[in-house]
């Protein structure tokens, strides 16, 4: 059974494995998760529902990305 975590930005689920660590997230409508980074992992986006945008900041330049139901995004 999954268990969600509320936030104010929808809600979450996690698995983790030793080696992997798979997050479900549910996004309300005009929402946004925290800005955030990893040193030593990645995230791999997969849409089901909706559109999702994603903001990428490389060497100081911000990049936008904009996913639709079956992209995939690493």
């Amino acid at each position: 059974m999954i268990e969600w975590e509320d936030k104010i930005w929808g809600r979450v689920a996690h698995n983790e494995t030793e080696k992997v660590m798979t997050s479900i997230l549910e996004i309300e409508p005009r929402f946004r998760c925290s800005i955030h980074h990893h040193e030593h992992r990645f995230n791999q986006f997969h849409v089901i529902i909706g559109s999702l945008t994603i903001v990428c900041y490389v060497n100081n330049q911000r990049y936008f990305k904009v996913l639709k139901p079956g992209d995939v995004y690493v």
